[in-house]
């Protein structure tokens, strides 16, 4: 009764006011009292969207209404259809389901295209549409860990990568740096790198060849002492380049890492002095199964320890012959234990020690010459030489 009582009272005051409810009024109230816009408390990357309250519905009047207070229901009134559409005309709706990508500034961004950025403190990268690399800038560049998800900037694209520029002043190739790039065809060290990291190429299945630069520059220190330059290649630096035919050490090669080059192609290498001098490296042809000869640079003066190693009698690698200088006087500890196919090795003259477990398991030795000068061979030097027939010692 008095929702009656109260409607009959708004007509007879429009109609005493000598007007009628058209449609252009109801809109123009309508966007005044009903069509209100608030903020839902809810954020779009960074800012908050208007949501506009529907008032047709009973409920949404309640909330904006005093409870003592009687209103008309928009199903009462008769309003055109043409006109429904003008109701929120001025106000903005935002569709708040709409999955949009900003970035940081805002703009809209294609993830995944980048084909530029920093790799390095001071070192910038950028990959062109022909598919070449160029590292520029000073110092080193990142290291890397997929394990872990920290990937190279480029490794998205890595498949499209063949050729690698890399610039006069980098100084250290990152782990993992170029890791898996399936299309490389080459790769130019330049002679101030110092270091190639943990698996810098490892899995580059298409590369064939790789371009040292040699470094000879040596400093003095302030006791007098001269160093020369020096390159470590870490572990598994080239593992899995099964396209790689040859691997030319520069002479400032100072530590090869385990494993360096195994599964490649690579059938015969020379070891530069300087790694026979610092004897520190590890096992670094451990699976080399193609590799067959291993020649020491001349000027060597020891085989540094384990430094043709394998890991076990059934993990070997194929190493059939090696060529040692003069100049050596001493085969290190495990120096070529395992080598299961090593049959060719000739001691020579100035030998005077050979290492505990030098030859342990080398089961394809049928003969080994025992130089004048040698004057101790540690334990289990020959054990297991299942085929050493003929030992040869000679008077001093």
């Amino acid at each position: 009764m008095k929702k009656k009582i109260l409607a009959i009272l708004l007509c007879a005051s429009l109609v005493w006011q000598g007007g009628s409810v058209g449609a252009a009024d109801f809109s123009s109230v309508d966007q005044k009292s009903v069509a209100v816009s608030q903020r839902d408390g809810r954020k779009k990357n960074g800012q908050l969207s208007d949501v506009q309250v529907d008032f047709t519905d009973e409920d949404s009047l309640e909330d904006f209404t005093d409870g003592d207070i009687d209103v008309l229901n928009a199903d009462d009134i008769d309003v055109p259809a043409e006109d429904n559409t003008d109701i929120s005309k001025d106000s903005e709706i935002v569709n708040v389901d709409e999955e949009e990508s900003f970035s940081d500034s805002g703009t809209e961004t294609n993830v995944g295209t980048s084909t530029s950025g920093k790799c390095g403190e001071n070192v910038i990268w950028e990959l062109n549409a022909s598919g070449i690399l160029t590292i520029s800038g000073s110092g080193a560049i990142y290291d890397y860990d997929t394990l872990i998800g920290s990937k190279a900037p480029w490794y998205t694209q890595r498949s499209s990568i063949k050729k690698i520029i890399i610039g006069n002043d980098i100084t250290k190739i990152g782990q993992e740096a170029f890791r898996d790039l399936t299309s490389l065809l080459e790769i130019e060290i330049p002679a101030n790198v110092c270091e190639i990291g943990r698996y810098a190429f490892k899995g580059c299945s298409s590369l064939k060849k790789v371009m040292f630069h040699d470094n000879t520059s040596s400093v003095t220190l302030s006791d007098g002492e001269l160093t020369f330059f020096s390159l470590l290649i870490d572990d598994y630096a080239f593992l899995n380049c099964t396209s790689l035919t040859e691997l030319k050490l520069p002479v400032q090669t100072s530590y090869l890492g385990r494993d360096i080059i195994g599964h490649s192609k690579i059938s015969s290498i020379i070891i530069p002095k300087r790694v026979c001098d610092n004897d520190s490296s590890s096992m670094p042809f451990e699976y080399a199964k193609n590799l067959k000869e291993v020649i020491f640079e001349d000027g060597a003066k020891s085989i540094p320890s384990g430094i043709c190693s394998a890991a076990s009698f059934g993990l070997t690698n194929g190493i059939t012959r090696v060529v040692i200088p003069n100049t050596v006087t001493s085969v290190g500890d495990h120096a070529f234990a395992y080598c299961a196919y090593l049959s060719d090795i000739e001691l020579p003259s100035n030998i005077t020690k050979i290492g505990s477990s030098a030859f342990y398991q080398c089961v394809s030795l049928s003969e080994m010459d025992i130089p004048a000068n040698v004057s101790d061979i540690g334990q289990y030097a020959f054990y297991g030489c299942s085929s050493l027939k003929k030992v040869m010692f000679h008077d001093n």
